[in-house]
């Protein structure tokens, strides 16, 4: 009767092992589908001419981008030997 109990309880306990990884999987997969719901969505609103696509700023990429190189050549340290930057 015992060993009956003993391996009822061992079924159980890996049943409910089981059962956790399952729901770990679970939820994995509805974050999974929320994000793809939110993807979707966004596309049928493109879709429907809810988003308007705007057109990408040439001169505003290329401004950006030699402010920042701008800003590198300032914070170098001054030494004797980089004379190019100062």
């Amino acid at each position: 009767m015992e060993r009956i109990v003993e391996r009822l309880a061992a079924k159980v306990r890996g049943l409910q092992l089981k059962v956790e990884g399952l729901s770990q999987k679970v939820q994995r997969l509805r974050r999974k589908v929320a994000g793809l719901e939110r993807i979707v969505e966004g596309l049928v609103r493109k879709e429907q001419g809810f988003i308007q696509e705007s057109a990408p700023v040439k001169a505003k990429s290329g401004l950006s981008r030699h402010r920042t190189t701008e800003r590198k050549h300032k914070n170098r340290p001054r030494d004797s030997q980089n004379t190019k930057f100062l």
